[in-house]
Order: C-alpha cells, then sequence, then structure tokens
C-alpha cells in the first residue's frame, strides 16, 4: 500500500511540473544542436539562455565558439513560443514546446533545420563539438616544407597535428594513404593514418 501511495505521489509531482515548464514557454536554457564546418566536422551543442525582464522584453544570450555567451544582434518576437534572431551569420527561427524546440538556422553554408531541449541542471553545459569521424584517401605530399596529403579529386588537405603523426607521414611520403579523422576548420585533425591497400 505504502509503494502504491509513493507512486501516486511521484506521478502527481510530474503532472505538476509540466504544465510549470510548459508556461515558461521559451525561458529557460537550452542546448541546440548545429552542424558546423565542412561536411563531417561536427555537431556544436549551442547554449541558448533566454530570462523575461519585468518589462516583458527578453533578455537572450547564446553562446560563442569560445564557449562565452553574449548578447544576440537581433530578435523578433513572432508569436507566443516562436523567437527569430540573428547572432553573427548566423539567423534562427525556432519554436518552443515544452521542453523541446525545433526550428531552423540560415547561414552562408546553406540552411539546416536545428533541434533541442530544455536543460534541467543549473550550471549551464555545452558548446562542445562532438566530432563526426570519417576517412580520406589520398597521397602524401610535401609542400613548402609541410607535410599534407594531396586527395584523389586533386585538392590540397593539411593537417591539425602534423607532430603527432611526423614519423608516420614520413614513412607514408608518396604513397596513398587512408586517414581518419575530423575536420577542424580547413585542416584535418588525424585520429589514424594507414597505407591504402588496394582490393
Amino acid at each position: 500500500m505504502r509503494r502504491i501511495l509513493l507512486f501516486a505521489l511521484v506521478l502527481a509531482l510530474c503532472a505538476a511540473v509540466q504544465p510549470v515548464q510548459a508556461a515558461q514557454g521559451p525561458v529557460g536554457n537550452w542546448n541546440i544542436k548545429v552542424k558546423v564546418g565542412h561536411v563531417g566536422e561536427g555537431i556544436r551543442t549551442v547554449i541558448l539562455r533566454i530570462k523575461k525582464m519585468e518589462d516583458g522584453k527578453y533578455d537572450i544570450k547564446m553562446s560563442k565558439m569560445s564557449g562565452k555567451l553574449d548578447d544576440i544582434d537581433e530578435l523578433e518576437v513572432r508569436g507566443e513560443n516562436e523567437l527569430f534572431m540573428v547572432m553573427g551569420s548566423y539567423e534562427y527561427t525556432l519554436q518552443f514546446e515544452g521542453d523541446t524546440v525545433k526550428g531552423t538556422v540560415v547561414n552562408p553554408a546553406g540552411k539546416q533545420t536545428v533541434t533541442g531541449s530544455r536543460q534541467e541542471s543549473v550550471r549551464i553545459l555545452g558548446d562542445a563539438v562532438d566530432p563526426l569521424r570519417r576517412s580520406w584517401r589520398g597521397t602524401i605530399e610535401r609542400r613548402d616544407g609541410k607535410l599534407m596529403m594531396v586527395s584523389r579529386r586533386g585538392f590540397d588537405t593539411f593537417f591539425t597535428n602534423v607532430e603527432e603523426f611526423e614519423a608516420d607521414l614520413i614513412k607514408s611520403e608518396g604513397q596513398v594513404v587512408v586517414v581518419t579523422g575530423w575536420w577542424i576548420k580547413t585542416k584535418i585533425k588525424i585520429q589514424k593514418l594507414a597505407l591504402y591497400e588496394q582490393q
């Protein structure tokens, strides 16, 4: 009987919390997943902190790549739970519903769909990039004294961590290799390097 009462109490508390969160609308801390950089570079978790001032206006800050929270550049309230905001070269159109957020972001690289969720913890988390690893094939060469890779399509590709793999890169000079890693801006961070074995 005691277990049943305890279970009923938990259900009642959950039911009471949900309407409060829904009533908050956009107010709160949000984690929004945004693709960044080149194809395959990664997913950036952007933090959006929204407060409502006494005059009813929103005070909104968003995290930059440095991790610092800063004021957004522009804001347009398009409905009770829809906001349009600009941060640098990124234009966000977001719809908030309960503990989830969805919408689009437009930047010079194009338009993408984004999703996110309300952050429950007090400490603001996020803005870390979870790299999307992939592999590339090309020939290791030396340009202006720097070890780099010429891809199968003839593109020059440089690395962020040459020193870490310098011995393997020197051994592979002039040979076709498979490099596994991820993009960091315009360079690849090597995770693994191996000679290409043609099947």
